[in-house]
């Protein structure tokens, strides 16, 4: 769960980070889709570009998955009581990844940017505790 609220971070922060000067996404990932590192500074100008973008962010979106679904796994083979707590973070990870889908993994878009809804987080976190499920 602490690698996917890493890399959930990160990707959630793309936009402001960019703005910093900042890339967070790894440069493998950058050259397999083809994605420069001035349209991540600066956003995609262009339908090419925007492919990349999207391409890449979903690469390093479907890792962060990868670890949300192994710590699930774990939950559902049962943990010790009270462990739940310690997964509890990847509800906050679950729900970004959500909205950045609906995004089109485009971490630019303004209905990504301004997701973050504290009351659905808290309901989910209210949820997953009661179910013990991530």
């Amino acid at each position: 769960v602490g690698v996917c609220c890493g890399i959930t971070t990160l990707l959630r922060g793309t936009a402001y980070h960019s703005a910093g000067g900042s890339i967070y996404i790894p440069n493998e990932v950058m050259d397999k889709f083809g994605l420069s590192s001035h349209t991540l500074l600066h956003g995609p100008a262009d339908a090419t570009q925007r492919k990349a973008l999207e391409e890449s962010v979903f690469d390093v979106a479907s890792q962060a998955n990868a670890h949300l679904e192994k710590a699930r796994q774990l939950v559902s083979d049962g943990l010790p009581n009270g462990s739940i707590h310690a997964l509890l973070p990847g509800v906050s990870s679950s729900l970004l990844l959500e909205k950045l889908r609906e995004a089109n993994f485009n971490p630019f878009d303004s209905q990504f940017v301004e997701a973050q809804n504290p009351l659905r987080l808290q309901l989910s976190l209210l949820r997953a505790r009661l179910l013990s499920r991530v």
